[in-house]
């Protein structure tokens, strides 16, 4: 008998950032520790790829871009955490303009709004935002999905249900709202209470169930009924 076997892709993961500094480490002024690759690890390993983290890179352009070269060369996806909106220290974009090529940048979603998808050498770049909520948002929306399929892995099923919302959300103009809840109750009881506190609350993550999505310019209000995708 004979089976197919395919090789799980490779991902490596860029954090950068100067003010990014490994959890353990004292804090001085103005850092904060990297939650996000210590996050996306067990994701993309879920997701049915081989990861490997580097050291959290500074913010100097040299060092990016040898850092995506080498990455590029070792591996099919290179995800990078931060610097991938239009800050003067968010040196994606222009990188993967002189290594490589961007596809698109930016994506009409709150939060996640910075995403950026590229091409280097043969392999995709994916630069997710550094607030540690959107990473994750945006790496279960873009990423996770597209690791499952280079895996021959089947596509997820959604797991939906329906729930009161608790308290009243207003809506983003010009842009789809993700919004992460914390489910209570049973059966038709169900309600889902918001817990979204910000791009940057990794509590909020921890504390969520699943997902909701109001489409751009629409608001819900408290009692209202929403489609919960359990994460």
């Amino acid at each position: 008998a004979q089976t197919g076997v395919f090789r799980r892709p490779r991902v490596t993961l860029l954090p950068t950032g100067t003010e990014v500094v490994p959890p353990g480490r004292p804090l001085e002024a103005g850092q904060v520790y990297d939650s996000n690759a210590p996050a996306l690890t067990p994701l993309v390993r879920e997701a049915g790829a081989v990861v490997e983290r580097t050291p959290v890179l500074g913010d100097e352009p040299e060092v990016l871009d040898e850092a995506l070269r080498a990455a590029a060369r070792t591996s099919e996806v290179v995800v990078v955490t931060g610097g991938s909106s239009v800050g003067e220290r968010d040196l994606l974009a222009p990188a993967m303009e002189r290594l490589g090529s961007v596809e698109f940048h930016g994506v009409s979603v709150k939060p996640g709004k910075p995403v950026l998808f590229g091409r280097l050498d043969g392999a995709l770049v994916l630069g997710l935002p550094g607030n540690p909520t959107s990473c994750l948002l945006t790496a279960w929306l873009f990423l996770r999905p597209a690791l499952r399929r280079m895996a021959r892995l089947p596509p997820d099923l959604r797991r939906c249900l329906q729930a009161k919302l608790t308290a009243p959300v207003q809506p983003v103009r010009g842009r789809d709202q993700l919004m992460m809840v914390r489910l209570e109750g049973e059966g038709d009881e169900l309600r889902a209470t918001p817990c979204y506190r910000g791009s940057g609350a990794i509590m909020s993550m921890a504390q969520a169930d699943g997902l909701v999505a109001l489409p751009a310019n629409t608001g819900a209000g408290a009692g209202d009924r929403v489609e919960v995708e359990l994460l």
